[in-house]
């Protein structure tokens, strides 16, 4: 496992995006940034982080050989292989909130941007984490939160680093055997089996969340059917 540590750069997955094109990194090449001036979340959403006090970085995964219709199981491996790491820190009350957003009780502590690159005859994977560890003020941000405001206790962002990149590890040797990711996956997942509002358009409903397809989307229970929805075409209201 190779770890470039930056100062700072606009993104974290673009710089390690460029090194792929420019050269061939190995695989689990890691970027890491003290501080990230242009992070993103799904769908071109903002990632605002204070330099120095949280984890921003990215991972490259290669020969992971799974097929298009089954690369979901990429975020899934990637979203626990963090739970299970702040489980062991005592993170009170973490979950996934789908798709892939980390939360410690309802409060936003992370996120996760998963780019598949088709280059030439090569694919790899770019797996981005943000995680909010050591800062305390999310002023604009109500619904953001910290490893430090669940604990009132400060982390060593290395070692944390160190953590999480061996339980990726570790998580990512079972992308092949997603019943057993998933398992765990829907064991995390927020509010999961229990009545929730959901917003589309303009429009509010109550559903059930009862799982996930293999494809990644979320299985939604209502009074009438069951529904499928892909990821942004539903919100969860929390």
């Amino acid at each position: 496992m190779h770890i470039v540590k930056l100062d700072a750069v606009d993104s974290t997955n673009r710089f390690l995006k460029d090194l792929c094109h420019a050269a061939d990194p190995d695989n689990f090449t890691v970027i890491t940034a003290r501080n990230q001036t242009a992070g993103r979340g799904q769908m071109g959403a903002t990632w605002v982080s204070e330099p120095g006090q949280n984890l921003t970085f990215s991972v490259l995964l290669r020969d992971l050989e799974l097929p298009v219709g089954d690369q979901f199981v990429i975020n899934i491996a990637v979203s626990v292989a963090i739970v299970s790491v702040l489980l062991k820190h005592h993170i009170a009350d973490t979950s996934i909130k789908w798709p892939n957003d980390i939360l410690a009780g309802k409060k936003k502590v992370g996120g996760i941007l998963i780019e598949n690159v088709i280059s030439g005859s090569s694919f790899y994977t770019i797996a981005g984490i943000g995680l909010n560890v050591n800062q305390v003020n999310f002023e604009g941000f109500p619904r953001a939160g910290s490893l430090k405001c669940a604990t009132l206790k400060s982390f060593d962002l290395d070692l944390l680093l160190n953590e999480i990149l061996e339980s990726l590890r570790y998580h990512i040797g079972f992308i092949h055997e997603p019943d057993y990711l998933l398992t765990y996956y829907l064991g995390y997942l927020f509010n999961k089996d229990r009545v929730a509002v959901f917003r589309q358009g303009t429009a509010t409903f109550n559903g059930i969340i009862r799982g996930i397809t293999p494809a990644g989307e979320l299985i939604v229970e209502t009074e009438d059917k069951m529904h499928h929805f892909r990821l942004k075409e539903v919100e969860m209201q929390y």
